[in-house]
């Protein structure tokens, strides 16, 4: 996780208000691939700020009630991945995973190397294989063990020294979904 921002703090106060109010973790870019939800993370503080500022009561007291915390790209080197790759080659990419190749992975191709984040998170991790997989080279590889990767770790960390998020939403970017 490479930077946060925060709406309805001051530079000066944001850690005092992290501890002392509810939150909102609005996070994207859990799979590399899905760059739109840059736009959809971006769009959404644009259109909070924008509320704010012009008096709508709703958006107000949202922002004045709970600190909305914005992690536009969880997948910083699957991001730099791709971006390097259309450099080079005007090639997309169309990666899921982080860049974090095991030992295993070496066989893979390119793009099948790393570890899908949105599978590495504890909740049920590895209980089996719907949803998820224990292969290396699979496109949703859960790594080998739950926040093996530095980006869950982060993302964990972050939400368990700051005990006031109540609402932690992933922007995706595949699907008619809400998950």
């Amino acid at each position: 996780m490479a930077y946060a921002l925060m709406l309805g703090a001051t530079k000066e106060s944001y850690e005092q208000e992290l501890k002392s109010r509810r939150s909102i973790f609005l996070n994207g870019v859990h799979h590399a691939r899905e760059l739109t939800t840059i736009s959809q993370i971006m769009f959404t503080m644009l259109g909070l700020l924008h509320g704010y500022e012009h008096g709508n009561r709703e958006y107000i007291d949202l922002m004045t009630n709970a600190a909305i915390i914005i992690v536009p790209m969880v997948n910083v080197d699957g991001v730099f991945y791709i971006d390097k790759a259309w450099i080079m080659t005007s090639k997309f990419e169309y990666i899921r995973k982080n860049r974090h190749v095991y030992d295993k992975q070496r066989g893979c191709q390119p793009e099948d190397q790393g570890v899908d984040l949105n599978r590495n998170y504890d909740y049920q991790f590895g209980d089996n294989d719907d949803g998820s997989s224990g292969m290396a080279c699979a496109e949703d590889f859960r790594g080998p063990f739950a926040f093996s990767e530095p980006e869950t770790k982060a993302v964990r960390d972050f939400l368990l020294e700051h005990r006031g998020v109540k609402i932690a939403l992933n922007f995706h970017a595949w699907g008619p979904l809400f998950i």
